[in-house]
């Protein structure tokens, strides 16, 4: 459906615009290239140790690694376009760019290292092994850091798998990071992405609403274009005029909006 943006003052008691979220957005793009890095543990630990129980896996293995070369250098042009973008804008084409580019080599890797590798894994070595190994992997990592990774891997998980997931972890320091901790994971994930879903807020930061109607684009547009109809159904903005002729970008236009006792009047101007 065609839409209508206008420009209109924009403040906020409890955060930054959606606008400013870039910074946070590229600060977590590099964090998560840190993430990323965990195959050098693979390739200097968890490999040889497979190698050792199963020697056929060997191919398998080399292929890992293989694709791991592949990986560095598009993690490290995305580290790089991240860096820009937190400084300019213009940056995000870089950065698109730079994730395309990443994604084509990162996700079938990680499907056949799921698909291929961990059942190699899972019957080369014992779960004693394969704990011994996690823990000189995250050796000298703070609580903070692991919590942040763990409550990251938890976003978007159905249900039960995140059940199954936050049951690796002891009972204590679960409650700490499912309770605690993730307030300011909390915090962090509505300055990268403004999400309800994320939001402090009583009230949301966004939302929508979709109605079907028996009628033609021409005749639906010829309603939303004109805002001086808003009236008839907004719940808040009850009354919007006309300051310039034809409606097109570059209109003004006045909307006074009525909420509680509360009552604003605003210039708005058509930018698209």
């Amino acid at each position: 459906m065609p839409s209508i943006l206008w420009d209109r003052p924009r403040t906020s008691r409890s955060g930054p615009a959606p606008a400013d979220c870039t910074p946070s957005s590229a600060a977590h793009l590099d964090w998560m290239m840190a993430f990323l890095h965990h195959h050098t543990g693979e390739d200097e630990g968890l490999f040889p140790l497979v190698r050792e129980h199963d020697p056929a896996a060997s191919a398998l293995l080399d292929d890992m690694d293989a694709d791991h070369e592949r990986i560095v250098p598009a993690m490290a042009t995305l580290e790089r376009a991240a860096a820009a973008w937190a400084v300019h804008a213009d940056a995000r084409s870089e950065v698109v760019a730079a994730i395309d580019a990443l994604t084509a080599t990162l996700l079938p890797h990680l499907r056949r290292e799921e698909d291929e590798l961990m059942p190699v894994v899972a019957r080369s070595i014992t779960q004693d092994r394969w704990t011994a190994w996690m823990t000189g992997l995250n050796a000298g990592r703070s609580t903070s850091d692991l919590a942040t990774e763990g409550l990251w891997i938890l976003e978007g998980q159905p249900p039960e798998d995140a059940v199954v997931m936050a049951g690796l972890v002891p009972p204590v320091p679960r409650w700490i990071i499912l309770n605690v901790l993730s307030r300011g994971y909390r915090k962090q994930a509505f300055r990268r992405w403004w999400s309800t879903e994320h939001s402090p807020w009583k009230l949301r930061p966004s939302g929508g609403s979709t109605v079907s109607v028996a009628a033609s684009p021409s005749q639906v547009w010829s309603v939303l274009s004109d805002v001086s109809r808003i009236g008839e159904w907004s719940h808040e903005c009850h009354t919007a005029r006309w300051l310039d002729e034809g409606g097109g970008v570059g209109a003004r236009f006045v909307g006074s909006n009525r909420a509680g006792r509360a009552r604003r009047t605003r210039t708005c101007t058509v930018t698209t």
